[in-house]
């Protein structure tokens, strides 16, 4: 029991939505950190291919971000 002597009850409703909610975050969302590190690689990467793939990573989370869509559709979501 916590201190203070009291249970606190969540809805399991509350918890069915935020799982899913961080879910779809999670599928759909890259965090500030990662597309900074990838926009930086862009700028150094010296081979074509390396640019090209880079530049295709940031265009998919950037469509992903927007139409809450996963980030790399091949792999699907946990339903």
């Amino acid at each position: 029991m916590p201190e203070g002597g009291t249970i606190r009850e969540i809805s399991c409703d509350k918890i069915t939505e935020a799982v899913s909610e961080m879910c779809v975050s999670s599928n759909c969302l890259i965090g500030e950190d990662i597309r900074k590190a990838l926009t930086e690689a862009e700028k150094i990467e010296s081979n074509p291919l390396g640019r090209e793939v880079l530049s295709t990573l940031l265009a998919n989370a950037a469509v992903a971000r927007e139409k809450m869509m996963p980030l790399c559709q091949d792999t699907g979501l946990a339903v």
